[in-house]
């Protein structure tokens, strides 16, 4: 019995390092948590390292303020949204600029957290602003 208990956690073990690669990304809890409601994931350069950004349209925050909102940490990017705030520039919240590939402006703020300014523009009734506040409501 050991030893079919043994060949199986062998089995385990080798069908995971060998999981497609979509698996292995979604045991990732900042992709998970992402894409579990309904963004999508990318990472982008950031100095040396890169960052983790989960994106409505043109409506962005990053993946770890998701992840810590649900365990009850609000970061000031996450603030911005919750608080119903509507601004025409990062400076305005207290927040410097960082430009992506792709043109998009990402406000980043003391702790690190990122929103993208076209989600800080966003009316309120912009329905990919409301869902980004549901689901950081939802915790």
């Amino acid at each position: 019995m050991n030893t079919l208990i043994s060949t199986f956690s062998r089995l385990v073990i080798l069908a995971g390092l060998f999981a497609p690669p979509a698996a292995q990304a979604f045991s990732n809890p900042l992709i998970r948590n992402c894409v579990i409601n309904g963004g999508i994931f990318q990472a982008e350069p950031y100095g040396a390292d890169d960052m983790a950004l989960c994106r409505w349209n043109r409506v962005v925050i990053d993946s770890q303020s998701l992840l810590s909102n649900l365990n009850g940490l609000t970061t000031e990017a996450a603030s911005v949204i919750l608080s119903d705030v509507v601004t025409s520039s990062c400076a305005a919240i207290l927040a410097s600029t960082y430009t992506l590939r792709n043109g998009q402006v990402l406000c980043v703020f003391s702790d690190e957290s990122k929103l993208s300014i076209d989600a800080a523009t966003a009316g309120l009734s912009d329905p990919n602003r409301q869902h980004l506040k549901e689901v950081l409501l939802s915790r």
